[in-house]
């Protein structure tokens, strides 16, 4: 992929006492078993660092029987949502990054059928 990507839609969790945000972005069409979309980062508060913010990114792993799931390793940390979203739109337009957003999406498909 060549052109520039952009955060799609953000949707904040209301199940939390802590603020967390899923974050979407375009052209990323990755669904869970239940056909729900899978958000590409999360965006969550992080009291033991002095009420920062982490971003955590998706990363598909497959369970011992096989089964593919996404888990969000934490990636990076900022003091504002607004940094962490700066942060998400320059990862993404990252050449190695674009890379791994596009074998997600093979192996997702690959694991469909």
């Amino acid at each position: 992929m060549t052109e520039t990507i952009d955060i799609d839609y953000t949707k904040v969790s209301g199940t939390s006492i802590l603020y967390s945000e899923d974050v979407f972005i375009q052209y990323d069409c990755i669904y869970n078993d239940a056909g729900k979309k899978v958000p590409a980062f999360q965006i969550t508060e992080n009291m033991a660092e002095g009420a920062k913010y982490r971003v955590n990114a998706r990363r598909q792993q497959y369970t011992v029987d096989h089964q593919l799931l996404y888990i969000f390793p934490h990636i990076i940390l900022r003091d504002t949502i607004e940094e962490c979203k700066e942060f998400i739109f320059n990862y993404i337009n990252d050449p190695v990054s674009q890379a791994i957003f596009d074998d997600q999406h093979r192996n997702a498909l690959e694991a469909s059928k």
